[in-house]
C-alpha cells in the first residue's frame, strides 16, 4: 500500500457546502481523514463518498478531541489541520506543509498572508485581544497572528505525553506545545490566504459559541501560566477544584498582570 506524502485533517460539523468545495481540490498523494463532531447536515457520507477516512465523534463542542483522534489516524507522519469552512484551499495546506516534506521545519503556522476583510469587526477585535495576550505571556511568540491551520511532523512529538486542548483550544495549545518542547529554529510560519468561510461560523457567528472558544483559549494560557509560574506541570485531565486551587497559587506568586489576568484579586 502507498503511503501518503500529506495527511489533511479536518474536523467538521454541519460543513457539506464547504466539503462540496473542499474536496474536488484535495491534491494527489493526500490522504484525508474527516472528524466529524455532531454533523446532521450528511457531511460525513458526503465525505466518504470522495473516498475520505471519517472518524466519528458526536460529542458536543469536543473540537480538539476530534483533531487529536484524526492526528492519531494519520498514515503519513507529515500532518496539516486546517478547518472544514472552506477559508483554506488544500493546496495551500500542501504548500504549508512543504518546509516539512523538506527537512527543514517540524511544525509551520499558516498565518493570514493579509486581514481578511470579510471576517466581522468583533471577530477581529478577538482575535488582535487574544494574539496580544498571547504575546504578553510568551514574549519570545514568534507568529504575527494565530491563524487556524497547522502542519507538523508527527514523530516530532512522539516523545510528548501531554494532550492538547479537547476543546476550542486546541489550535493555541498545540502551538505553545511545540514552542516548549521543539527547538524554535524547527518552527516556521508561512503566509498564506485565507477565504471568506463557506456558511455560517458555529462559532465567531454566535455570541455563546464565540464566548466558549474564547473562554477555552483563556484555559489554555491560564494552565501555561500555572506550568511557568509555579515550576510544574499541571495535568491537563485535572479536575476543575484543583486547577483553581492551582491558578490561586500562582497567582499569589506571580505579577500584579498575572493576578489580573487569572481573575485572582
Amino acid at each position: 500500500m502507498n503511503i501518503p506524502l500529506l495527511t489533511l485533517v479536518m474536523p467538521c460539523r454541519d460543513e457539506i457546502d464547504a466539503l462540496a468545495w473542499l474536496l474536488p481540490r484535495i491534491p494527489t498523494n493526500t490522504e484525508v481523514i474527516l472528524c466529524d463532531n455532531g454533523s446532521t447536515d450528511g457531511s460525513p457520507g458526503f465525505a466518504a463518498s470522495w473516498g475520505a477516512k471519517v472518524l466519528v465523534d458526536p460529542a458536543p463542542r469536543q473540537v480538539g478531541r476530534c483533531v487529536q483522534s484524526g492526528i492519531a489516524a494519520a498514515s503519513a507522519d507529515v500532518v496539516c489541520v486546517i478547518d472544514c469552512d472552506g477559508t483554506i484551499d488544500p493546496r495551500d495546506a500542501v504548500r504549508l506543509a512543504g518546509p516539512i516534506v523538506s527537512g527543514s521545519a517540524d511544525f509551520v503556522v499558516g498565518v493570514r498572508a493579509k486581514e481578511e476583510t470579510s471576517r466581522s469587526v468583533r471577530h477581529r477585535l478577538a482575535s488582535h485581544l487574544r494574539d496580544a495576550l498571547v504575546r504578553r505571556v510568551l514574549p519570545e511568540w514568534p507568529f504575527v497572528d494565530l491563524g487556524s491551520a497547522r502542519a507538523f511532523r508527527r514523530s516530532a512529538f512522539a516523545q510528548s505525553d501531554r494532550r492538547p486542548d479537547e476543546r476550542f483550544g486546541w489550535n493555541l495549545d498545540v502551538t505553545m506545545c511545540a514552542l516548549e518542547m521543539l527547538d524554535h529554529d524547527r518552527i516556521d510560519s508561512l503566509g498564506i490566504p485565507y477565504r471568506p468561510r463557506i456558511g455560517k461560523s458555529k462559532i465567531a457567528d454566535h455570541f455563546f459559541g464565540s464566548l466558549v472558544a474564547v473562554t477555552d483559549q483563556l484555559r489554555v494560557l491560564q494552565r501555561y501560566l500555572v506550568r511557568k509560574v509555579g515550576g510544574y506541570r499541571l495535568a491537563f485531565d485535572a479536575d476543575a477544584d484543583a486547577c483553581k486551587r492551582c491558578s490561586r497559587w500562582a497567582a499569589r506568586n506571580a505579577s500584579p498582570w498575572v493576578c489580573s489576568f487569572l481573575g485572582e484579586h
